[in-house]
């Protein structure tokens, strides 16, 4: 039996002493662990274990020695050694980038522009990002217009700067701020984020947009009322002008005059400005207004585009009826193309049954009508179209003497006209 043995472990020098067995001790000074490992029967054995902490990468070599007070004929096998390989740890990181986008490009001056941010933390990142901050420096020529929720703007140095908060692994957040170029050029927009985390790969935490600004574009067409009588009588022929202001180029600009095909009927049009048109209508109250080739431009006042004509049905109450622009398009050749402005716009229009034999339309029956009619019938002079649809008082679609008669019994209250009715067929 072995007695009094002894184990003594010499520690390579980059370790760190951190623990043992039972029955070691740790000597500071010549950086080793000995270990009382007492008696050793014939054939038996003991098992020790040291801990350490290895401090640099390399290879570091551990020695063991064993002894005991006996006479030991093979001291060959009394020392053992070990040698390990120590690298260095893998960093931890996360990985943070931003990527931006702008709409509109090109913007025009005073135009609304918008920047999209994506800020993210990279799948590959081994951490979560913590208190990761957006920082928007704006173009100097921009006015700052809003932000995302947890953005603030500070005026001083022109930037936006938006708490984000945490991102796990793999995790992204969005940010939009919008600004208002006020000045035409090239505008530059940059964004930087950062976390408390270290990041390896600085080179993508840094985005650029670039813009291109012009100047303030075409005005908008503004298209007004249909202008038409405020009042017509029944079976009145009466034309409608459809005006626009600041016409830049109506090369494929369209439109749609609507009406009530019940109450009036649409006999044509004709284009007061421009090149060459159609005019469409589908029956069911809806004519389409189309330029079909470049009309120039005009900018200032209304100008007259279109003039449509309509005759008001036969009616025997009066009533008021509506038309209006819709679903005005501007030209194609437009870039950017031209905005519109006042869709929609409505005339109202009364239809009114007159009062046959009233030829100069004041409301009264009486000699100047019978003396104007009877002028008409002898053809001292031309009538209007308002006199020719009075004085047809018989309602036959002529003017004669039968329609004289009656205006005269009228004034000498033999008989009474009323409102003019239909016309015979």
């Amino acid at each position: 039996a072995a007695t009094g043995v002894t184990l003594t472990d010499s520690l390579a020098t980059s370790t760190v002493f951190v623990s043992a067995s039972a029955g070691c001790v740790y000597d500071a000074g010549p950086h080793t662990v000995t270990c009382d490992v007492g008696n050793l029967g014939v054939g038996a054995f003991a098992s020790t274990t040291i801990v350490v902490m290895p401090e640099a990468a390399g290879v570091i070599v551990n020695t063991a020695e064993v002894a005991g007070n006996e006479l030991d004929l093979n001291p060959a096998n009394n020392t053992a050694m070990a040698t390990t390989t120590v690298n260095s740890p893998a960093l931890q990181e996360a990985d943070l980038s931003v990527t931006k986008a702008d709409s509109p490009d090109p913007v025009l001056v005073g135009e609304l522009l918008t920047y999209s941010l994506t800020t993210a933390n990279a799948a590959s990142s081994t951490l979560a990002a913590t208190g990761v901050t957006l920082t928007d420096s704006l173009a100097t020529s921009t006015v700052f217009v809003s932000a995302s929720a947890g953005c603030a703007y500070d005026a001083g140095p022109h930037t936006v700067t938006c708490d984000v908060g945490n991102l796990g692994v793999g995790a992204f957040a969005s940010t939009t701020i919008a600004v208002m170029p006020s000045a035409a050029g090239v505008i530059t927009n940059t964004a930087q984020v950062a976390g408390n985390e270290l990041d390896l790969n600085p080179a993508n935490n840094t985005a650029t947009a670039t813009t291109t600004v012009t100047s303030v574009g075409p005005p908008p067409i503004v298209v007004v009322a249909p202008v038409a009588p405020p009042a017509v009588t029944a079976g009145q022929s009466f034309d409608v002008l459809i005006h626009a202001d600041d016409v830049t180029d109506l090369a494929g600009a369209q439109m749609t005059l609507n009406y009530d095909p019940t109450l009036l009927v649409f006999d044509g049009a004709v284009l007061e400005f421009g090149g060459c048109f159609g005019a469409f209508d589908d029956g069911s109250g809806a004519v389409s207004l189309v330029f079909a080739c470049g009309a120039g431009g005009h900018s200032g006042a209304p100008l007259t585009l279109w003039k449509a004509t309509f005759t008001s049905n036969e009616v025997t109450v009066a009533t008021t009826t509506e038309l209006s622009i819709t679903d005005v398009v501007a030209g194609d050749s437009q870039v950017p193309p031209q905005p519109i402005l006042a869709v929609g716009a409505t005339t109202t229009i009364a239809i009114v049954l007159g009062v046959c034999g009233d030829l100069n339309d004041d409301g009264l029956i009486n000699v100047f009508d019978a003396i104007t009619l009877l002028q008409v019938i002898v053809g001292i002079i031309e009538p209007t179209e308002t006199q020719l649809r009075l004085g047809d008082v018989v309602r036959d679609g002529t003017i004669n003497v039968f329609d004289a008669i009656l205006v005269l019994q009228h004034i000498v209250g033999l008989t009474e006209i009323t409102a003019c009715g239909p016309t015979a067929p």
